[in-house]
This record gives C-alpha cells, sequence and structure tokens, in this order.
C-alpha cells in the first residue's frame, strides 16, 4: 500500500530538495582560496622564532629544534613524500630518492640537532645560532632548486 504524503509535505520536500541542489551549487563554483606559498610560511616562522630570543634566553635546544622543525615542514609541503612524521633517518632515505643536492648538508644538520634533542648534547650559543642559520639556508636553498624548474618551463 502506497502512502501518500500531504501536499504541504510534498512541496516542503522539493523546496529541501532545491535548496540542497542550489547550495551544492554555489559550494562549486566558489574558488578556493589563494594559499600561502609554503616558503613564505616558513621564512615568517624562521622570523618568528629567531625574535624569541631563545638563544639569549639559554634555550638553545629550543631553538635548533624549532628551526629545524620550520625546515622540515617546509620540506613536507613541497616534496609531499618528506613527511613530517617520518624520523630523520627516514627522511634522509626518501630525500635520496628526490636527488636533493643538499642532502649532505641536511644530513649533517638533523644528525648533529638529534644528538641535541635527543642525547642532551651541550650547544654553545654560538653554534645554535650557526644551525639555526643553517636550517633557513636550507630552506631557502630547496626553496631555489623546485623554483628554477617551474621557471625554466615558463621560459
Amino acid at each position: 500500500a502506497s502512502v501518500e504524503l500531504p501536499k504541504t509535505a510534498r512541496v516542503l520536500a522539493i523546496a529541501a530538495v532545491v535548496a540542497l541542489l542550489w547550495w551544492l551549487w554555489r559550494r562549486r563554483r566558489r574558488r578556493p582560496l589563494a594559499r600561502e606559498a609554503p616558503y613564505a610560511i616558513a621564512a615568517r616562522e624562521f622570523e618568528r622564532v629567531e625574535a624569541l630570543g631563545l638563544v639569549a634566553a639559554g634555550e638553545r635546544a629550543r631553538h635548533v629544534s624549532l628551526m629545524v622543525e620550520i625546515l622540515r615542514d617546509y620540506l613536507a609541503a613541497v616534496m609531499p613524500v618528506a613527511a613530517t612524521s617520518l624520523t630523520s633517518s627516514e627522511l634522509l632515505v626518501v630525500l635520496r630518492g628526490v636527488r636533493l643536492t643538499a642532502l649532505p648538508r641536511v644530513s649533517a644538520l638533523l644528525h648533529e640537532v638529534d644528538l641535541v634533542k635527543f642525547a642532551g648534547r651541550p650547544l654553545a650559543a654560538a653554534r645554535a645560532v650557526t644551525l639555526g642559520s643553517e636550517a633557513r639556508s636550507l630552506a631557502r636553498a630547496v626553496h631555489e632548486a623546485v623554483s628554477e624548474p617551474a621557471m625554466e618551463r615558463a621560459a
């Protein structure tokens, strides 16, 4: 036995379907918001960490940890294989696969910072600043390396 809906219920059901279709159509038409470039985000974050004055406050290990974290976040943003969930060793293995020219520098930085973070290796203030600068420099080098092919294709 078929149950017939009252006329009001049918009108409301049709109105709901039309409203849903209209909402889906508008949502699909919206353009995605422009995302900030990964290097711009990294550069801003490097500035933010340096402005915290962690080295001067005696928080050298925290300073280098944060600077390397920014580098790793940047690498993950431009190279999906470089997931932030990877250990330093795993990251180096996948970076070998993408033929990163700065790999020896990345390896040395990650190794030294891991010793500071996990083995409690003492770190002089000057060395903390140097390691932070190296993280920033590596992000810049990778940015230039990944930007060059795009510029060559545009020419």
